[in-house]
């Protein structure tokens, strides 16, 4: 007895059913994947570069008189000049400042404080003498109500301060990607509108390249203000459970953020990069990858009490008070969830197999080449990105629009003589100019896996 033939078995014709030609029902909608949010590019100002002006573009910050980096290094009377303490500024070879030395924090009987700068100088460099800054920037009482004289009866050279402002560059440069095409694939492809498609993805990809340079920008900026989580850790090689993000962890960093003038009200760029920008609810923002959002999740107090609210709990019904990825606020903190945030994976502390520092259960990878335990396993490392209110830009260029530049397949008689390939270019200027770096800082912490 003959079996019967179930329909296709599997292939493109059955013995017992007339051949089929379509074996499948091709649905016109593809599934596309969902457009990245802009994170970042919310958050700066916006610089254009003129054209015939180079590739730089300088910006001045003005320093008020008691800003510890306004050093008053001349015209002091040196009887009368003790209303700031000695400080010596230590650069090396290189020109780049090394360290600061203050005579207040050494005890003259054992160590001298030059002979400390010099040393930290090293050998090529040189050790600036300057009077410091108004109370060395310093909120010590002792310093603000002690040292600062009064005139004599002859007035003189005393008190004299300055002002000053510093100059932050940034350089412009260009980037670009392209794709092929062939005039075959316009002739024979069945998706309709080839071309098209394969724009809106080269454009899409150019805004994520610039959302990720921008990222790498403020985590280079922020690693000059860096602070490890926990009691124990004071490097990526002691990161392990110890370097877990806590509530203390988040008032230490506001504390110093409110010693450096960072401002709460923060401007969002809502639409164009030129216009339509707004203040948001007073906050300090902060960047975290998804992985530390159970962390901030069971997030406790001294107390004992949670302390996570999340966005649904105080946002509008607009949403116009809260930024784009904004998921919860821990007191006068509120965190953007950035996909494929930056992290140090397998920079933190070795894993031993065993005991207090195995790492089953929280984020790990294996440690780099290079590193001298490269191959086993460590604990991955989360910045949490702290960027204050008008403290870095972008810088683009005067005119570019960042247009995506088609070439249809023609004929060349040296390189394509058939005319069959064509291209898909996008090209943009990019750069960034951080004037206040030390509104950007980062926490760096060690993320269980749930």
């Amino acid at each position: 007895m003959a079996t019967k033939a179930l329909f296709n078995e599997g292939k493109f014709t059955s013995t017992t059913i007339d051949e089929q030609y379509n074996d499948a029902f091709w649905s016109k909608m593809s599934v596309k994947e969902a457009a990245k949010k802009k994170y970042f590019t919310q958050m700066g100002d916006r610089f254009m570069q003129p054209k015939h002006f180079g590739d730089e573009i300088e910006k001045e910050r003005e320093l008020p008189i008691a800003h510890p980096l306004n050093r008053l290094d001349s015209g002091v009377d040196a009887a009368t000049a003790d209303l700031v303490k000695q400080v010596y500024y230590a650069t090396n070879a290189s020109g780049t400042l090394v360290s600061t030395h203050e005579a207040r924090d050494y005890d003259p009987a054992t160590t001298d404080c030059y002979d400390a700068a010099v040393a930290a100088a090293g050998a090529g460099g040189k050790v600036e003498n300057g009077a410091g800054s108004l109370y060395n920037g310093d909120a010590d009482y002792a310093v603000v109500t002690g040292t600062f004289p009064s005139l004599g009866e002859e007035g003189g050279n005393v008190n004299e301060v300055n002002s000053k402002s510093i100059t932050v560059k940034g350089n412009v440069a260009e980037f670009g990607y392209h794709t092929k095409f062939t005039q075959r694939s316009l002739d024979m492809d069945t998706r309709p509108r080839l071309l098209a498609r394969k724009t809106k993805q080269l454009a899409d990809q150019k805004g994520d390249t610039f959302e990720q340079q921008i990222q790498a920008d403020l985590v280079s900026a922020g690693e000059a203000n860096k602070v490890f989580c926990g009691t124990t850790a004071t490097s990526f090689k002691t990161c392990d459970q110890g370097a877990e993000l806590t509530y203390a962890d988040l008032r230490n960093m506001e504390q110093q953020l409110k010693k450096d003038r960072v401002p709460r009200d923060t401007k969002i760029i809502t639409g164009s990069t030129k216009v339509d920008t707004k203040t948001i609810s007073k906050a300090y923002y902060v960047f975290v990858g998804q992985e530390l959002y159970p962390t901030l999740q069971d997030m406790e107090n001294a107390k004992g009490d949670l302390v996570w609210d999340p966005i649904e709990k105080y946002k509008d019904a607009a949403g116009s008070n809260t930024a784009d990825g904004e998921i919860g606020r821990i007191g006068s903190f509120r965190f953007i969830e950035v996909e494929n945030m930056l992290q140090y994976m397998g920079k933190g502390a070795a894993d031993t197999g065993s005991g207090a520092t195995d790492v089953t259960g929280w984020n790990a990878a294996k440690i780099p080449f290079g590193d001298t335990d490269a191959g086993s396993i460590g604990f991955d490392v989360f910045p949490l990105l702290f960027v204050g209110s008008d403290s870095f830009g972008t810088v683009g260029f005067e005119g570019d629009s960042s247009k995506i530049k088609t070439v249809m397949p023609r004929a060349d008689a040296n390189i394509d003589q058939f005319g069959k390939n064509g291209s898909l270019s996008i090209a943009w200027y990019y750069g960034s100019l951080i004037y206040r770096p030390e509104r950007i800082k980062l926490l760096l912490a060690t993320a269980k896996i749930a």
